[in-house]
């Protein structure tokens, strides 16, 4: 019974353990990236985004604002 239960306990460590995500800056191309991967804003490249934008579309003023 003991045996069992340690081999039941060593596969579930194995199969349970998970190497660690890459984490790609936001403006890495995305085909260079390998499965099960994430982007992240690593250095701060979201803040040249920040503010308002117009547009004019079919005669409507359409504003977005960016925080």
């Amino acid at each position: 019974m003991r045996n069992g239960l340690t081999i039941l306990g060593i596969f579930a460590v194995i199969f349970s353990c998970k190497a660690q995500q890459q984490v790609y800056p936001l403006n890495t191309y995305p085909e260079n990236v390998p499965v099960n991967s994430y982007f992240k804003d690593l250095n701060n490249e979201l803040t040249s985004y920040i503010g308002i934008y117009r547009a004019n579309f079919q005669g409507k003023e359409i504003t977005l604002l960016y925080y």
